[in-house]
């Protein structure tokens, strides 16, 4: 798979997930990806203890605009496709309030042999 098809397949999961992150509505998560109710429980209590110890308001949605400094040429969603074709993983930088917050939404896409893709979601402290 080339980048851009990764991207097309990829978006609007990346873009559904991150509106919940935004809402801190992880539940309903479960219809987008393969982690179980009990890791995306696991997963809001970390993130949310994370933005607290940090003193972060919440997590921005999708689209939201990064106030990325220093200025260069920056990607808040990047797309890794595998050598293999069995699929690709995904990164988007998450926000709080346009800033970085050092939280990232790193997304799985195996290859099912009917073609579909399944899902599976971290996040990580980068």
């Amino acid at each position: 798979m080339i980048e851009k098809e990764c991207m097309e397949i990829a978006k609007p999961i990346v873009e559904a997930v991150v509106n919940l992150m935004a809402k801190n509505d992880y539940e309903s998560m479960s219809d987008l990806v393969n982690n179980t109710a009990e890791d995306l429980a696991d997963l809001k209590d970390w993130v949310n203890s994370t933005l607290e110890m940090n003193e972060l308001d919440g997590i921005d949605a999708y689209g939201v605009e990064c106030n990325f400094h220093p200025q260069y040429e920056y990607h808040q969603l990047s797309v890794y496709p595998s050598d293999d074709e069995s699929g690709f993983a995904v990164d988007y930088d998450l926000t709080t309030g346009g800033e970085q917050n050092d939280l990232t939404l790193q997304l799985e896409f195996q290859k099912q042999d009917n073609g579909s893709f399944a899902v599976s979601l971290s996040v990580d402290v980068l």
